[in-house]
């Protein structure tokens, strides 16, 4: 069984498809690329060119990702949630099962009110196929990242090497309607909300729905921030005011269980030049913010 903290959980969580990057490689090794799909979970088979990203995790982390795409219910509250997290992601864009381990065959009761109509499809950026030679040189800098981290990997660690992912495709190297880096985040943040509820349940089919919301903050007046040409005020505002303000008053609580969670290492925001992003259970927290 795996064990750990939830911050441990939450750090595999947020790493958990990086196997998805070897795909390429298997390919051209003669391994059918769907089976490289569907044994991505195993750290210690999925490898390429020589490279094993197992080598560079603990036996615990690398059992944690293992969790993903077994059966529910597991025994801790920790591996079911990542379990319908990782597949509540996917329902938002996927219509199909795939090998009976869909949102679909396991909580069935739930999985009309998870899909999204029209599905959900966050691309963005150019058309890109995802050739063997991008691939090799992904591998060799997420190698080279995850050799630093000395086993024991940190949020602003995992939150460092989503940056060289965000144009890696999640479900197909020549359809990157979603990035490897949005999916692991997303599902990230449904873990950790998700295992909340799961603490107060007696079992996991308990389970119902989540509710969340994402909002976009823009400091006000916008206009006049650039009008005035003072950019670095505007970046002062967003970078210190609002995101410390937002941290402290809605996100610090989450610090009990995410305890390396910072202002400037906070998974549940998405911070743009001019406006921060957050994703938080009740949005009505932001208003009493």
């Amino acid at each position: 069984m795996a064990t750990g903290s939830v911050m441990d959980w939450f750090l595999a969580v947020m790493i958990h498809d990086i196997c998805k990057t070897l795909i390429t490689n298997s390919v051209q090794d003669g391994v059918d690329g769907k089976g490289w799909w569907e044994s991505h979970q195993n750290l210690n088979r999925a490898q390429s060119s020589g490279t094993s990203y197992a080598q560079f995790l603990t036996p615990e982390m690398v059992e944690r990702i293992s969790v993903h795409h077994r059966k529910i219910p597991q025994s801790l509250p920790e591996e079911n949630a990542f379990i319908v997290a990782d597949q509540l992601q996917k329902a938002m864009y996927e219509s199909s099962t795939l090998g009976g381990g869909m949102l679909e065959d396991l909580m069935p009761k739930v999985y009309p009110g998870a899909r999204f109509d029209p599905p959900f499809y966050p691309y963005y950026g150019q058309p890109t196929t995802w050739t063997q030679e991008r691939s090799i040189t992904l591998i060799q800098e997420i190698a080279t990242a995850l050799g630093a981290w000395n086993q024991q990997p940190t949020l602003p660690d995992v939150l460092e090497l989503e940056k060289k992912l965000v144009h890696s495709p999640h479900t197909s190297p020549n359809i990157p309607h979603n990035s490897l880096a949005f999916h692991q985040r997303l599902t990230a943040i449904f873990f950790y909300f998700i295992y909340r509820q799961l603490v107060q349940l007696k079992s996991v089919y308990d389970w119902q729905k989540l509710d969340l919301a994402a909002v976009t903050i823009k400091p006000d007046p916008l206009n006049l921030f650039y009008r005035l040409k003072d950019v670095k005020a505007h970046e002062t505002t967003v970078r210190e005011r609002l995101r410390r303000g937002l941290f402290d008053r809605v996100f610090k609580s989450y610090t009990s269980d995410l305890p390396q969670m910072t202002v400037d290492a906070n998974p549940f925001e998405f911070f743009g030049r001019d406006a921060v992003v957050v994703v938080v259970e009740d949005p009505l927290t932001l208003f009493d913010a």
